[in-house]
């Protein structure tokens, strides 16, 4: 009998053994199944800080100064030394200075084509000493003023509707010129054509019309080192090239929009490139490179906040030279009128949407302050930091 209990004992502790055994195979298996299979839809595990901003208005539509007020302003720049912002205006053709507080302070240039004229206005830099730089599109050139708006100088450039250039510490200027067969064009602050960096590689093989040109645009920058930064548009990509133009260094850069955006359905180019479909698809809205530090700029159309759940959050991430990420930015634009003028006939509201949001922001110099403008609301926002 004693036998028969002994045995029956042992038979019952492997069978619990074997049950065990199985739920654990059954668990593990269920757990890489839903994770293979959900591998899209992980949330980006987030081991920064995150932080919102929230807006108000600093220059309303109804304000009006020497019997003018905005229009179409695109793009709003912080000088750094005086506080005062300056505005690209589209519509009005010119720029105005304001107050860090939006008061009116002076008009530089109007609609024309002499010196000190601007004619297609489309984007601007100020440089270390308050220097002001435009390219006119409808002018092919960029034209650089003074801090208090004098006219300095102007010189050509071979750029189209989106020429992105920055301006280095020693002002050096940087301009993307894809049709020059080089991702960046160099020129000294007088304006005059040094050199070209980064050779512009051909894959007119797949008979894609001025696919060369358009994987080429970005924003250029230099680092205090010497070394030459290319973000690119449509690929998510940074290459950094030498002094002497050597490609140093290329890297998809390590971000939740851009992974999320590659696992779709796409087509490759030589060198293992992705691009979208969409072919008005950026990846950047806008980059500023200040104290070491870049500031990508995306409209996540896949956060769902705000009270429209299309509405899609406008985010900054802080990156430094590694492009490890140090600070996540979202703006809260619960309350940003996207929809409100009827002047633009779309019914998407996520095509639309981009429309409104893709413009230039600019981050303050103590970076508690966030510029972001409504261009066809003709408003200056101002983001806070929320506490």
């Amino acid at each position: 009998m004693k036998v028969l209990i002994t045995l029956f004992k042992k038979n019952i502790s492997i069978f619990l053994i074997f049950i065990f055994s199985l739920f654990c195979i059954i668990f593990f298996t269920f757990i890489i199944f839903y994770s293979s299979n959900n591998s899209n839809s992980i949330i980006y595990k987030e081991t920064y800080p995150v932080v919102m901003y929230r807006h108000h208005t600093l220059i309303d539509d109804n304000y009006t100064f020497d019997n003018e007020g905005l229009n179409r302003p695109h793009i709003v720049r912080e000088d750094h030394n005086t506080k005062n912002i300056v505005v690209l205006d589209e519509g009005n053709e010119c720029l105005y200075i304001f107050s860090k507080n939006g008061e009116f302070i002076r008009k530089i240039g109007q609609p024309g084509q002499g010196p000190g004229d601007l004619l297609g206005p489309r984007y601007l830099v100020l440089d270390s000493i308050g220097n002001i730089y435009v390219h006119e599109l409808t002018n092919y050139r960029i034209s650089i003023f003074s801090q208090d708006g004098k006219f300095i100088t102007s010189f050509r450039i071979s750029g189209d509707n989106k020429t992105i250039f920055s301006v280095s510490k020693d002002r050096t200027i940087l301009v993307n010129e894809p049709d020059k067969g080089y991702y960046i064009s160099i020129y000294s602050k007088e304006g005059r054509f040094i050199k070209n960096i980064g050779k512009i590689p051909e894959v007119n093989k797949y008979n894609l019309k001025n696919v060369d040109k358009l994987f080429a645009k970005g924003w250029p920058f230099l680092d205090d080192k010497g070394n030459f930064y290319i973000f690119l548009h449509h690929l998510g990509e940074v290459k950094i090239f030498n002094e002497h133009g050597e490609l140093i260094k290329k890297q998809i850069l390590d971000l939740p929009q851009i992974k999320s955006i590659l696992n779709e359905d796409v087509f490759v180019l030589p060198e293992n490139h992705k691009y979208i479909k969409d072919p008005i698809f950026d990846f950047f809205q806008e980059i500023i490179f200040y104290n070491n530090y870049f500031y990508i700029l995306f409209i996540d159309s896949n956060l769902k906040r705000g009270k429209n759940k299309d509405q899609p959050s406008v985010i900054i991430y802080k990156l430094d030279e590694k492009f490890n990420i140090s600070k996540k930015i979202i703006l809260d634009i619960d309350n940003y009128d996207i929809q409100g003028d009827n002047r633009v006939p779309m019914s998407d509201i996520i095509f639309k949407t981009r429309m409104y949001l893709q413009f230039q922001f600019e981050i303050a110099s103590d970076e508690d302050y966030i510029y972001y403008p409504h261009k066809y609301n003709a408003k200056i926002y101002l983001f806070k930091i929320i506490n």
